[in-house]
């Protein structure tokens, strides 16, 4: 089954979270879009990455299409590092498509 990468933006346009999702992005439906609808993964502890450093490790491309969201959907996960674990939480304003 194709998963289709894009990428989750935050409200200031500098960091970024890859998303992976089974429909193509111009069949998401910017009124219903939902967090569960997507995987998250995330590029390092806190979830979130800048958006330039991600897109040159992945190979990337911007098409230039982007969803801009009515309400954000955000994203809650841990990671732990020598024996502490930390919570964090990540909202998208935007999705981003990608080549």
């Amino acid at each position: 089954m194709k998963k289709y990468s894009m990428l989750g933006v935050s409200q200031d346009n500098k960091t970024c979270c890859v998303l992976e999702c089974l429909l193509p992005f111009s069949m998401l439906n910017k009124d219903e879009i939902q967090a569960s609808d997507f995987h998250h993964d995330s590029t390092n502890w806190n979830g979130c990455d800048e958006i330039n450093r991600t897109m040159n490790i992945r190979n990337f491309k911007k098409t230039g299409n982007k969803i801009v969201l009515n309400k954000p959907i955000t994203y809650y996960g841990s990671d732990s590092d020598m024996g502490q674990s930390y919570s964090w939480s990540y909202n998208v304003f935007e999705i981003w498509e990608i080549e």
